[in-house]
């Protein structure tokens, strides 16, 4: 007799383009499709990553009101999560899942009661971030830590995440695992510098720093032009910081501390519009200066560019850059560790040759896209055990 196919729900807010969910766009599809049946159930709106997995296959279940970019009253928006607790338990109760995958805490918040009311009996949980809400948001934090007695699984990216877990939620060691993220290593030519950098009207000795961050404060992108004004003195003398993110309402504030330190002719910022890969093939030095992070994307793209990447010491980024083998680790808000490590990387060409060569060695070795598909099988597998006839 032909085995039933192992049926997982995945619970997320949206499909909108962030790390969490290019992540869930890029496992999905790599199941086998003989072996699983996955759907999505979108606690939000769809996102702009909706089509693209509903044509690799994926089923998307989406209940949400769409607001049209209208700003909802409470009651209005209570009244919507009632109808979208209700359209959950009756999924569940219908579909009965054999594993359902939360996605980020809010929609574990919401929707994990709903499973356990209903009986789902595996019930996995992915924490991509370090939890915060204990800071601002204690009734959440509280919750999330009464859910975990009830979840199968909660999976992790970094050992730093994993040991904020033990320490401060109480949750045991054997319930965790860690399963770094990864990303695809085919498609990117690193032969396509000098034919880029001509596309963009850049010259082939400019030196090119980049960082891939969203305008938020907590980014760091204060702290590092603040390190290029400590330095602008003694930089090459042609050389370009791109900033490539979405401005979340510092931009003006940035570029006006650019002019205050005489570098607003060196920093462009760039809106990020489809794929990004093209800004690291032209840089020569990958930067993240986050006060906090949990495993950063950003950082493996730039390994993979065979960028030598200089980060702050917070989340997971020391367990991809290694200090002093494919970049720097600085500590995080040290505007002059920050400068130190940059100046390095920019007067030492070699330097920066042999750390981005042993950083997209690295990537190869531990990050691929590959290597986490198949580590979510053995989860989701080892978790049912169908009889064999």
């Amino acid at each position: 007799m032909k085995k039933e196919k192992i049926f997982i729900t995945i619970i997320t807010g949206s499909l909108r383009r962030g790390g969490a969910e290019i992540q869930l766009s890029e496992i999905l599809p790599g199941l086998d499709k003989n072996k699983y049946k996955v759907e999505i159930f979108l606690l939000s709106t769809r996102g702009e990553l909706a089509n693209e997995m509903e044509s690799k296959g994926i089923s998307i279940i989406n209940p949400w009101f769409d607001t049209k970019g209208e700003t909802l009253n409470i009651p209005t928006r209570l009244y919507r999560y009632f109808v979208l607790k209700i359209q959950l338990f009756i999924y569940f109760i219908r579909k009965r899942p054999d594993i359902v995958h939360f996605f980020l805490p809010q929609s574990y918040c919401l929707a994990m009661p709903i499973a356990i009311i209903t009986g789902i009996n595996k019930k996995i949980m992915s924490r991509l971030s370090l939890n915060n809400y204990k800071l601002d948001r204690v009734w959440m934090w509280k919750l999330e830590k009464f859910l975990h007695s009830f979840t199968t699984k909660i999976v992790v990216n970094s050992d730093f995440v994993k040991k904020q877990m033990i320490d401060d939620e109480n949750v045991s060691n054997e319930k965790i695992i860690r399963i770094y993220s990864g990303i695809k290593l085919d498609g990117f030519d690193l032969d396509r510098k000098q034919e880029l950098r001509e596309k963009l009207g850049l010259s082939s000795e400019q030196l090119i720093l980049v960082m891939v961050a969203n305008l938020i404060p907590y980014k760091g992108h204060a702290d590092l032009i603040s390190a290029l004004g400590l330095i602008s003195d003694e930089m090459p003398k042609d050389w370009k910081m791109i900033f490539i993110g979405r401005d979340d309402g510092i931009k003006t504030a940035l570029i006006d501390q650019t002019k205050k330190y005489n570098i607003s002719e060196n920093c462009e910022f760039l809106h990020p519009k489809g794929d990004i890969t093209d800004y690291y093939a032209i840089a020569d030095i990958g930067i993240l200066s986050s006060h906090e992070e949990g495993f950063s994307i950003a950082i493996l793209e730039g390994m993979r560019a065979a960028l030598p990447m200089v980060v702050t010491n917070v989340g997971g980024n020391s367990e991809s850059v290694l200090d002093g083998k494919t970049g720097f680790v600085v500590p995080a808000q040290d505007c002059q560790k920050i400068s130190e490590a940059i100046l390095k990387l920019c007067l030492d060409k070699e330097l920066r040759q042999s750390m981005g060569q042993s950083a997209n060695q690295r990537v190869k070795d531990n990050f691929s896209i590959e290597s986490c598909i198949n580590e979510h099988h053995v989860l989701y597998s080892n978790l049912i055990v169908r009889n064999s006839c």
